[in-house]
């Protein structure tokens, strides 16, 4: 089984929101704008995660990430 990146599922999820809509009743700005702000926050830590978990943790972010997944690995 392979995984889907979070940032395609958040494709996927926009895409399948722009063709079927909503059928709860929610606004739809609102979550088009959720899904949206979703995909931009993804897009913007998947490549810090990738640098930090290859070992080239060099901005601020990704040292951040890296002490976390440390501190969790230590059972921190």
């Amino acid at each position: 089984m392979t995984s889907i990146p979070p940032t395609e599922r958040i494709c996927e999820a926009i895409s399948e929101f722009l063709t079927k809509g909503i059928s709860d009743g929610k606004d739809v700005t609102n979550t088009l704008f959720l899904l949206g702000a979703q995909r931009l926050i993804q897009e913007l830590l998947e490549p810090e995660a990738t640098d930090c978990l290859a070992g080239s943790a060099t901005s601020a972010a990704a040292k951040i990430i890296k002490d976390c997944v440390t501190a969790t690995k230590n059972g921190s």
